[in-house]
């Protein structure tokens, strides 16, 4: 059975259960997008494990100019370098062309997702829902 996440920040020092438990919130959707499901305290270090998952996904399933869903609805803000690590995952994850962000209708959230991605996003697409069931819909639709 996976360990739980708590609302805490993950670091260096979680065992081999908790890590598990962070790359077992990223999974590939047989209609051939990555789900990712963040955490309520994310740090460097869980950004790391999780998008480790995500590179993982890519290679076993050859993974091109693939959309990305990212799930921020239980999330709390972000400090400056788990804001600056995001930036540069998903600047190493060059394959991703579509970026689908469910916020749970989090309006500051939002304005903070178009910040964070502003970087990534040269020639991507970026794409707030306002439900989750919506986000998942439209990227199974292709």
């Amino acid at each position: 059975m996976a360990v739980p996440i708590e609302a805490r920040a993950y670091g260096p020092d979680s065992t081999p259960e908790e890590i598990e438990a962070l790359r077992a919130r990223v999974i590939y959707d047989p209609a051939g997008f990555v789900v990712y499901d963040e955490i309520p305290v994310f740090t460097p270090f869980s950004l790391g494990v999780m998008f480790e998952k995500v590179a993982e996904i890519e290679r076993e399933h050859g993974l091109k100019n693939y959309a990305m869903f990212v799930d921020l609805s239980d999330t709390h803000p972000p400090d400056a370098a788990a804001r600056d690590r995001v930036r540069e995952l998903l600047e190493e994850r060059s394959e991703v062309a579509r970026l689908a962000v469910f916020s749970g209708m989090n309006m500051f959230l939002n304005v903070a997702v178009k910040f964070v991605a502003s970087r990534f996003l040269k020639n991507k697409k970026l794409d707030i829902f306002k439900s989750r069931d919506q986000a998942l819909l439209e990227l199974r639709r292709g």
